[in-house]
């Protein structure tokens, strides 16, 4: 889980454009958000064979006041927000040569996309 006092998400890599900004898969832009955001995040890798990866991942910002705003767990506000992304990635001697595509529902509006990368992130 990512949190941070500032206020800006998006995109796949952690401080891309600003330092504090967040990474979001599903979501290439940057864009303000309110302060003090999470973002739940989950990502399964599998080896497919040798230097072949395949990576699955999900996120959802959390805001404040959706867990124990009234000290319940019960009354967690739905997430309206979801990005789904689906990695294919190969280890070669240069760094990882990968494909990204990914989805990213914003309250109701879909949006697809795919992010090609090659070698490390510094």
């Amino acid at each position: 889980m990512y949190c941070n006092l500032w206020n800006n998400l998006g995109g796949e890599i952690e401080g891309r454009h600003f330092e504090e900004q967040l990474p979001f898969i599903g979501f290439t832009a940057v864009s303000n958000t309110i302060d003090n955001l999470a973002v739940l995040r989950l990502d399964l890798r599998y080896n497919l064979f040798g230097k072949h990866y395949l990576t699955a991942a999900y996120n959802t910002p959390v805001y404040p006041g959706y867990f124990f705003s009234s000290g319940k767990l019960s009354e967690v506000i739905p997430f309206a927000e979801q990005g789904v992304g689906l990695k294919y990635s190969y280890s070669s001697l240069l760094g990882p040569i990968s494909l990204t595509t990914h989805w990213f529902n914003s309250f109701g509006q879909n949006h697809f996309g795919a992010y090609f990368s090659f070698g490390y992130t510094f």
